[in-house]
């Protein structure tokens, strides 16, 4: 019997509720992108009111990360359920961002 690491996974969801960061790292790190084609994101950076500055920095880390792991963006969208007023930039804003993501193979170049 493959074990879920040897089985490709063509879909994984993942809304964790402000612990993407956390959640991405333990599954990468525990093999499990391995075999992940698409994953499919919500992102938290607010969950009411304004963000921190450290929160937006921690967001486009979990971006960089998933980059540098062959992860590109293919749609994404604002999740509504996360609206708030920006006392910052005057206007409605949202906090949470549903990613779609699709898994591109590193090809390794010769020197």
């Amino acid at each position: 019997m493959l074990s879920l690491f040897q089985s490709k996974i063509d879909v994984l969801k993942l809304d964790v509720e402000k612990f993407e960061w956390l959640s991405l790292t333990q599954i990468f790190e525990s093999g499990g992108f391995k075999n992940v084609r698409q994953l499919i994101a919500e992102f938290h950076i607010a969950l009411v009111g304004e963000a921190e500055r450290v929160e937006y920095i921690q967001g486009l880390g979990i971006l960089k990360f998933l980059y540098d792991n062959g992860y590109r963006i293919v749609y994404s969208h604002r999740n509504l359920w996360c609206k708030f007023y920006s006392k910052v930039r005057d206007v409605d804003d949202v906090g949470c961002h549903e990613v779609s993501f699709v898994h591109i193979p590193q090809t390794r170049s010769e020197p």
